[in-house]
Formats: C-alpha cells, structure tokens, sequence
C-alpha cells in the first residue's frame, strides 16, 4: 500500500469519553466477558488513582470519568482481568445504545470532522 493511501487519525478527545453516557452499560458489558459481577464505581477509581498517580483526581466517580475516562476504563478493564483490545471495544458497540452516545458533544464535533473530509457528491 502506497503511504499517500494512509491517513491516521488521533482522537481528542479520545474514544472513551463517549462511554461517559452509557457508563452502566458499558461496566456491565466488560464484566460479562469474564462473567463476574461488575465492580464498583469507587474500586475502578481506586485501581485508576493507583494506577496513574501523576494524574489530578477527582474523589466523585462522576467527575473522574469526566476527566479521565480512559484511565477510569482501564481501571475497569484490569479489574475484571481482561486486555484492551480491538475486539472489546467491539463488543462495547455491540451493546451500547447509539442514541445515548451521540448525545455525548464529542460524538457530534467526531462525526462533523468525519463528514467534513467526505463531502456529498
């Protein structure tokens, strides 16, 4: 493949703030691929704070997934013993509700800047 035929793309925001809405769903999701009970809000922010120390942290779960919502999903992937992978975002997709998340701003300026590099024929 020819590199003129490549574009990379980095999100910033990065891809998990879109969980932000459909947090539940997103804990209970990651948990069922080991089959365990989902874990509690304050260990996955526990396990986030010990895991990134360097980062300010927020002792709300609301204002730390706000702030932080890759680390926070980390937290939880570590927890239930899992890797962050392709396929577990996938899954994530799979069982998350697209409304919900398209209310996220970052879901809208993702999909404007998307659009603006395909304009209508």
């Amino acid at each position: 493949m020819e590199a003129e035929s490549v574009l990379a793309v980095a999100l910033d925001p990065e891809l998990e703030c879109l969980f932000r809405s459909v947090w539940p769903k997103v804990k209970s999701t990651i948990a069922q691929e080991r089959r365990v009970v989902p874990p509690e809000d304050s260990l996955i922010l526990a396990e986030a704070q010990r895991a990134v120390p360097k980062l300010s942290w927020s002792e709300e779960f609301a204002e730390a997934l706000d702030e932080n919502p890759k680390e926070i999903f980390e937290a939880l992937v570590r927890l239930v013993k899992l890797r962050r992978a392709a396929p577990l975002y996938a899954k994530v997709a799979e069982q998350v509700s697209l409304p919900l998340v398209k209310k996220e701003s970052a879901a809208e300026r993702i999909a404007l800047r998307i659009s603006s590099w395909f304009p209508p024929v």
